[in-house]
C-alpha cells in the first residue's frame, strides 16, 4: 500500500469514527432523556449500518490509523449550552462524516456510495424528528454547579 492509499484510509477510518461516535450521542440521548424506544432503534440501525459498511475495510483502517501523529487532535469545542445544540451538532457530525465517506467511496470503492447517500439522507429526516420530539417532551439535561478545587 503506498503512502497516499494509507493516508486515504486513516481520513476513511477517521470519518467512520466521527459517523458513529455522533449517532451514539444522539441514541443515547434519544434513549435516556427521551425514552423513545422507535427512534432509539431506528439510530441504533443506521449506526449498525455505518459500522458493516466500515467493517469490510476495517483491517485496513486500524492498521493505517494515526491517532497519536494525527494533526487535528488537538482541535477543541467550545462546548453547547443547550440540548438543542448538543443534538443538532452531533447529527450535523454524523451527516458530514457520512458525506466524506460517500465522496471518497467514489474513489475506492463505488459499491458503498448509494448506501451512504441513502443514509445520509436518513440521518437528515431522523435530525427533524428527533429535534421535534426533543422539543415536544421539554427535555432538558441538568447543569451541575461547578466546582472548585481543593
Amino acid at each position: 500500500m503506498g503512502k497516499k492509499s494509507s493516508k486515504y484510509y486513516r481520513l476513511i477510518d477517521a470519518n467512520f469514527n466521527r459517523a458513529r461516535e455522533g449517532l451514539r450521542v444522539v441514541e443515547d440521548t434519544v434513549r435516556f432523556l427521551a425514552d423513545n424506544k422507535k427512534v432509539v432503534n431506528d439510530l441504533r440501525r443506521l449506526r449498525h449500518r455505518v459500522s458493516r459498511i466500515g467493517s469490510a475495510v476495517y483491517n485496513l483502517l486500524i492498521t493505517t490509523r494515526d491517532s497519536d501523529g494525527d494533526v487535528g487532535k488537538e482541535f477543541t469545542s467550545t462546548g453547547f449550552e443547550t440540548l438543542h445544540e448538543l443534538v443538532t451538532s452531533n447529527f450535523r457530525r454524523a451527516q458530514e462524516a457520512v458525506r466524506v465517506l460517500e465522496e471518497y467511496s467514489r474513489l475506492l470503492s463505488r459499491d458503498a456510495v448509494s448506501d451512504l447517500q441513502r443514509i445520509r439522507f436518513r440521518l437528515y429526516s431522523l435530525e427533524k424528528q428527533v429535534v421535534k420530539l426533543i422539543n415536544i417532551n421539554k427535555v432538558k439535561p441538568r447543569r451541575r454547579k461547578k466546582s472548585k478545587v481543593i
